[in-house]
């Protein structure tokens, strides 16, 4: 049985200084894993690049709930 990476994770902002909770990446990749859904069909659901959804996916980019949101309904 394989370990589903944590759900969030914490950053700071830059505008006001606080942490804000986000999506981990890893968590997303894997649901669309687990789901067996293409990275590509992914990104076509949401309409973003495939590169930027790879970001997404490895932290590069912040995933809030917002995009999380619309990432989850994509995956189904």
């Amino acid at each position: 049985m394989t370990r589903t990476p944590d759900r969030w994770r914490t950053a700071r902002c830059n505008r006001c200084g606080q942490d804000r909770r986000l999506v981990s990446g890893a968590w997303l990749r894997a649901v669309r894993e687990r789901a067996g859904v293409p990275r590509r069909e992914v990104a076509e659901r949401m309409r973003v690049s495939v590169t930027y959804l790879s970001y997404l996916e490895t932290d590069r980019r912040d995933a809030s709930m917002r995009l999380a949101m619309r990432y989850l309904e994509a995956v189904k």
